[in-house]
């Protein structure tokens, strides 16, 4: 059934380009099964001068999808949420979503669960800090697309074994290094502060 889905798509959204990229990573933040990349990577590869752009739309979409993900979630709680995963990829999502908090949507890239589960759960949970979700949100899908289109642009196709094995890796140190110079730049900023007072 995947593999028809995976067909499907590609066929369908394939000769929209761009903005066929952009369809599945709303489509697939929210409710459907197929990745983005399945269009991401093959684009870019035809198409390497536009590799940002294509980057930039899925993150974008993606970040939109999340919050169709978040409402599907909070109207429909678990129950819903079990229509679209596992128990055990529910109780994973749950459990990150916990610990902590937004910040699970932008590691989730880096688990098995798919990206969906963690934005339904957000809703599921009735998790209302909007600024933070949002933030998490385009970082890791940002980071995500974003690497994986510079390098597949830039090395071509004999790289993409290796993306499609390493990009969870590499978006995640991206993740983490923009989250350290975040806490730095806030904790500098907060010294400041408090020193003018």
């Amino acid at each position: 059934m995947l593999d028809s889905f995976l067909t499907w798509t590609q066929s369908t959204l394939m000769p929209f380009g761009i903005w066929g990229v952009g369809l599945l990573a709303f489509m697939e933040s929210a409710f459907f099964p197929i990745p983005p990349e399945v269009l991401l990577f093959p684009l870019v590869l035809l198409d390497p001068s536009n590799a940002l752009w294509y980057a930039l739309i899925a993150t974008i979409s993606s970040t939109f999808g999340s919050f169709l993900g978040r409402e599907i979630g909070r109207r429909g709680g678990k129950p819903l949420l079990k229509k679209f995963a596992s128990t055990a990829n529910i109780n994973r999502a749950e459990k990150l979503f916990k610990k902590y908090g937004s910040w699970s949507l932008a590691i989730s890239g880096f688990t098995p669960i798919p990206y969906k589960v963690f934005t339904i759960t957000a809703g599921a949970l009735n998790h209302n800090d909007m600024v933070s979700f949002t933030i998490a949100c385009t970082l890791g899908r940002g980071a995500r697309f974003f690497i994986a289109a510079l390098v597949l642009s830039h090395f071509g196709p004999q790289l993409l074994p290796f993306v499609e094995e390493q990009l969870g890796l590499f978006a995640l140190g991206l993740i983490i290094l923009l989250l350290a110079i975040w806490l730095g730049w806030r904790f500098t900023s907060q010294k400041l502060l408090s020193q003018h007072q």
